[in-house]
């Protein structure tokens, strides 16, 4: 496309109307995902784009009740809007999940960031942290490394906030724990990890313990994921897994996770969940039951099916 004009117009459309991120666009027309975010803002300030604000997204009524039915600080639910297209769920979940953790890290914090793409689409909307710092939860899922990952977006966000960020190239299961204990004592790793003990807010996404849903049981062998399911895994934060009642599940394969440890995450203050996708009821709980999430965004459909296995 040789107009410049009607790539930009292209551009708008994509990102706007059909839910695409800035990594697909820039993919699709062989730009950076930096000069598609410029392009983005520069229409917004030439007005070639205008953004109506409904008065919430959120529904308070299910949100309420999600809340409570999980005992978890606060809650908020996405309206189906559009539809319950995957892309678009996400955009939208992405959307109040950057407000919330906006609102919550205040000026100056600590920051702690997990990968997901939801987060991603979280990462997309958050204008800035302030003079937080933000820091990486989790080593790098080997499908990640040719697209946005944990370290691609704590920098991001950071270089929309203070540009302070925390951050290390290692993978998020290593080949044995011999590999990960050396790799905690690399001084890249070892100082992004020190940060951990001071976190004020964590933003993370929920694996259910499940092939497709969950990254570290795709990243096992099916042996190792089996024997997990076997001792009652039944969701996964981080590289934590955690049981029906958020206790903790350790086997040889978790001590090849690099990431924050259950003991550590539990110190973090307020942790947001950021889970736009079904079929994650029980994880949800289960993070829930063991206290390791004190907030969560999510989409109608989620909720709807937490809510059903809600006694009250």
């Amino acid at each position: 496309m040789t107009d410049p004009d009607a790539m930009i117009e292209a551009i708008l459309r994509r990102y706007y109307l059909d839910d695409a991120t800035k990594l697909e666009i820039a993919s699709e027309f062989g730009i950076s995902r930096f000069k598609v975010a410029r392009l983005l803002e520069d229409a917004k300030r030439r007005g070639a784009v205008r953004i109506e604000i409904t008065p919430s997204a959120a529904d308070p009524d299910r949100s309420e009740r999600l809340r409570r039915a999980l005992g978890l600080r606060r809650a908020v639910v996405v309206q189906d809007v559009g539809g319950r297209d995957p892309n678009t769920v996400r955009r939208a979940v992405g959307r109040a999940s950057a407000r919330l953790l906006m609102e919550l890290a205040g000026r100056e914090s600590v920051v702690g960031i997990s990968a997901s793409l939801a987060l991603i689409a979280m990462g997309e909307e958050i204008e800035t942290l302030g003079e937080s710092t933000v820091v990486q939860l989790c080593g790098v899922h080997s499908k990640q490394a040719a697209g946005i990952g944990p370290v691609e977006l704590v920098r991001d966000i950071a270089a929309k906030s203070s540009g302070r960020s925390r951050v290390f190239y290692a993978p998020f299961v290593t080949p044995t724990s011999a590999s990960a204990r050396d790799l905690r004592s690399d001084p890249a790793v070892r100082w992004t990890m020190s940060a951990y003990a001071r976190l004020d807010i964590a933003a993370v996404s929920v694996g259910g313990w499940a092939p497709g849903s969950s990254g570290l049981y795709d990243a096992l062998t099916a042996e190792e994921s089996a024997e997990l399911t076997a001792s009652g895994a039944v969701a996964e934060v981080c590289g934590i897994v955690v049981d029906g009642d958020g206790a903790p599940v350790a086997s040889a394969a978790t001590e090849r996770v690099l990431g924050i440890s259950c003991e550590e995450l539990h110190r973090v203050s307020e942790v947001i969940a950021v889970v736009p996708t079904p079929g994650r009821a029980a994880a949800v709980r289960a993070l829930a039951a063991g206290t390791l999430i004190t907030s969560i965004v999510t989409s109608t459909e989620l909720a709807d099916e937490i809510l059903a296995g809600d006694p009250a």
